[in-house]
């Protein structure tokens, strides 16, 4: 709803019922559930007026995008958060020893590998055996891992999941 106008009354001009219903019934109109930001000052709602939950994450700007890397990239407009599903298929690792010949994938697009604080977790066969892990790899690349915990050679099927955040 547009802003309010108001037209003052001038000396002279009878004060009917008729003058003050029109008058308030706009102001009634406006208030009871038709104001906008139009009548909202800049800053007029700050984060205590705002109740818990109120906000859902379908009202934040963020945008969600896999760039040419594999990377999932969650943009949150203040930070980013990157995220790669690395799958393993038929593995064998021997009894408590890594694999870490594992092909090696590239960090998020634009981003300096070193620049970031990886976590990764393991979903899939054997998981109380199974330990992932990434570190630098040659060049600009990360090389993934999978050590096997058991004492005797296993064969993986899985995925190991990667997330990465500005350091």
């Amino acid at each position: 709803m547009p802003l309010l106008s108001y037209d003052p009354m001038e000396d002279g001009n009878g004060a009917s019922a008729n003058l003050w219903n029109v008058r308030l019934s706009a102001i009634h109109d406006l208030i009871n559930g038709n104001l906008d930001a139009a009548n909202l000052a800049n800053g007029a709602v700050t984060t205590a007026k705002i109740a818990d939950g109120a906000v859902t994450s379908a009202k934040i700007s963020t945008s969600k995008t896999t760039d040419d890397n594999g990377w999932v990239v969650n943009d949150l407009g203040t930070f980013k958060t990157y995220t790669y599903t690395y799958t393993i298929t038929n593995i064998v690792i021997n009894g408590l020893i890594r694999k870490d010949n594992l092909p090696t994938i590239q960090p998020p697009q634009g981003v300096n590998r070193d620049s970031l604080v990886y976590s990764s977790t393991w979903y899939g066969g054997y998981s109380s055996h199974a330990i992932p892990g990434i570190e630098a790899g040659s060049g600009t690349s990360i090389a993934i891992m999978l050590a096997n915990l058991y004492p005797t050679a296993l064969t993986f099927n899985g995925k190991i999941f990667i997330t990465a955040v500005a350091g």
